[in-house]
């Protein structure tokens, strides 16, 4: 067995740059696990927009931090929400 500690935050961006959402620890992972591969953050994103929402692309930033290795890493992406 190994020792896995690691935690998920999320932010959303907006159009118009204000934070739809930002949750640092959106997902969490502490304990065991046993053999060798890739743990997945079991973790859904439902997201709705209403009709006031603004259109355009939103920015959905991710970011990992591994509390053990003492690592992070981020990654994001862009969805665009047409009129």
């Amino acid at each position: 067995y190994s020792k896995v500690d690691f935690v998920v935050g999320v932010e959303i961006i907006a159009p118009n740059g204000a934070v739809f959402l930002k949750d640092e620890r959106f997902a969490v992972h502490k304990g065991q696990f046993k053999g060798k591969g890739i743990i997945m953050a079991n973790k859904v994103l439902d997201m709705e927009f209403e009709p006031n929402d603004p259109v355009g692309a939103y920015k959905i930033k991710a970011t990992i931090i591994d509390n053990i290795a003492k690592k992070r890493v981020s990654g994001s992406t862009n969805l665009t929400i047409k009129p």
